[in-house]
């Protein structure tokens, strides 16, 4: 949240709600290299922007999401 201390505000595209906490599956350009090598986020999934649009187009309220270290 935007007024807790740790909070903060992105400007991300393709944002899809996760968990009503604040977790989001979204676009991060910012660490393309990064994702599925090295913890990038702060608890959020982030996709390369052609994979998160794909996802935004894809998933339906009830899908699961399933994340594997």
């Amino acid at each position: 949240p935007l007024d807790d201390p740790e909070g903060y505000l992105i400007d991300g595209e393709f944002g899809v709600r996760v968990t009503w906490g604040g977790v989001y599956v979204h676009s991060a350009p910012w660490s393309v290299d990064a994702q599925g090598s090295a913890n990038v986020s702060h608890g959020c999934i982030n996709l390369s922007p052609e994979n998160a649009e794909w996802y935004f187009d894809m998933v339906r309220v009830g899908d699961p999401v399933t994340v594997q270290a």
